[in-house]
């Protein structure tokens, strides 16, 4: 529901400000359903890792899958090497015939990216994020083409392998997701939304994306900001008088720059006389310059009825 409520929230603001805040809060939404696809789908998966029947008949099935095929298909789109397919296809069938519980298999699958993912490490944060998800595509690709051979075989055990693999693939995805963070040193809802966002802010920068009119590489960039709270006061006219030191409701801190605005905003409404004596004259003076000093941070003292201090 977080959607509307924010529309309705903004509906007051600019376009493009409120494009901005859907698709980041709608990266945070779309992050909170994969958490809970994983969820609901590990504790199904949960159940027929657990059960020895079914993982047995999905290993009978796996065996008659001809992989030196697949791999001859999905070479052509995909490029892997055969050394690592065919290491994939044997831990793989390993963890079945060991009946591994749903942490053994969450664990292989971390292991595995790991070592799919070091030998890009030193490259930079868009060549890594390419390469990152490349690795996604290649193993979506391939999982397709065991499914599609398992379904052609009428295999007895179809189901199971497609609820490990709609698992699988959302943590694979989830994965990924998180060590392209880490590598950028981005939260994971930045890396989801920068993309999106340059996509949809293109409308309102000229259309010119994902490169601008000299050619060179724009995007838009999501950080963590730490900001030192402010304080905000409004303070209204006719409470200037008398001069009195400003605090904090409930607070013993006192603000000595709000005290210099109520000074200087009191001498900026008095006019001023003209010097009858040297000396008074040189005191009119150093008020004069001390007022057009202050004033210079208050001009909207004449013009309005607030000043907003912050």
């Amino acid at each position: 529901s977080v959607d509307g409520w924010l529309r309705a929230a903004l509906g007051h603001l600019p376009e493009r400000l409120k494009t901005i805040k859907l698709t980041i809060i709608n990266a945070f939404a779309m992050t909170l359903r994969r958490y809970t696809s994983i969820n609901h789908l590990a504790q199904a998966a949960r159940a027929v890792l657990l059960n020895a029947t079914q993982v047995n008949q999905m290993l009978a099935d796996l065996n008659k899958v001809d992989f030196h095929n697949v791999q001859e298909q999905a070479w052509w789109v995909c490029e892997c090497d055969d050394n690592l397919i065919s290491r994939i296809e044997r831990e793989f069938k390993n963890h079945l015939s060991s009946q591994s519980t749903l942490e053994d298999w969450s664990q292989w699958l971390d292991s595995l990216l790991n070592d799919l993912l070091k030998p890009y490490a030193h490259l930079p944060s868009e060549k890594y994020t390419k390469q990152a998800k490349q690795i996604l595509l290649n193993w979506s690709f391939y999982c397709s083409m065991v499914i599609r051979d398992l379904t052609l075989r009428s295999a007895a055990s179809f189901g199971s392998f497609h609820l490990i693999r709609l698992l699988y693939d959302e943590y694979l995805f989830s994965l990924i997701e998180h060590k392209i963070a880490l590598h950028a040193q981005k939260t994971p809802i930045a890396v989801m939304a920068e993309l999106t966002l340059q996509n949809k802010l293109s409308i309102y920068d000229g259309g010119v994306n994902p490169s601008n009119a000299n050619g060179s590489s724009s995007s838009i960039s999501i950080e963590r900001r730490t900001i030192p709270p402010k304080i905000s006061l409004v303070v209204k006219k006719d409470t200037l008088s008398p001069p009195q030191i400003l605090t904090l409701s409930g607070s013993p801190v006192q603000l000595p720059i709000i005290n210099k605005l109520v000074s200087a905003a009191k001498l900026a409404s008095q006019p001023t006389t003209a010097a009858t004596t040297t000396a008074s004259s040189g005191a009119t003076t150093n008020i004069n310059q001390q007022n057009d000093k202050d004033s210079d941070s208050v001009k909207r003292l004449k013009t309005t009825d607030e000043i907003v201090a912050v």
